[in-house]
């Protein structure tokens, strides 16, 4: 923006140093060749800008050719950009696992009768549960019996692709310990 201020206000001071140039010469011969150098005076100052400013630009154009080399190829992008999706998308259905494997062990826990409870799922294709693993311990087998058919109804998931372990006791404690390991390392 500074530089049209410039040049309009260099522009403005010529147009009135070359007005006040033609007055003052007198007519004849010499009049109309002190107007073309005038002229080609103008002229001058009115390119000089636009030819800094292409300068300028061939020499972005240099830059940018010595540093694209360096940078890489589009197809490095594209490569990096897929990796990335990839751990992403991985990222996204780890979490989603995890979210959704604690919603199923707080629907078990809301069974009458049933203790505790850890549950593993795997999930298909769409990321619906395919399978099932619940682990309980502090209860009973006709509790864990109905929790399993409870959660088969509302999952929409045949009782056979659920599967269940009842833990016990000190087995419990030792259990649940193992199992919170086997979670976070599958």
């Amino acid at each position: 923006m500074e530089t049209v201020t410039n040049l309009v206000r260099n522009l403005s001071l010529l147009l009135l140093a070359a007005a006040f140039v033609e007055l003052l010469i007198p007519k004849g011969h010499l009049s109309s060749l002190i107007r073309l150098v005038l002229g080609l005076f103008l002229l001058a100052a009115l390119l000089s800008p636009l030819l800094r400013f292409f300068e300028q630009e061939l020499e972005i154009e240099k830059w940018a050719e010595e540093l694209l080399p360096a940078l890489g190829t589009q197809e490095d992008y594209a490569g990096q950009g897929r990796e990335l999706a990839a751990a992403l998308e991985q990222k996204t259905v780890e979490d989603y696992l995890d979210r959704m494997e604690q919603q199923i062990s707080e629907l078990a826990r809301g069974q009458s009768g049933v203790g505790g409870v850890e549950v593993f799922a795997e999930l298909d294709g769409e990321g619906r549960p395919e399978r099932l693993e619940l682990y309980f311990w502090d209860t009973s087998p006709s509790a864990a019996e109905a929790c399993l058919r409870n959660l088969s109804g509302q999952l929409s998931l045949a009782e056979e692709k659920i599967v269940y372990q009842i833990l016990s006791g000190e087995v419990a404690d030792e259990g649940e310990r193992e199992i919170r390991k086997m979670g976070k390392t599958e």
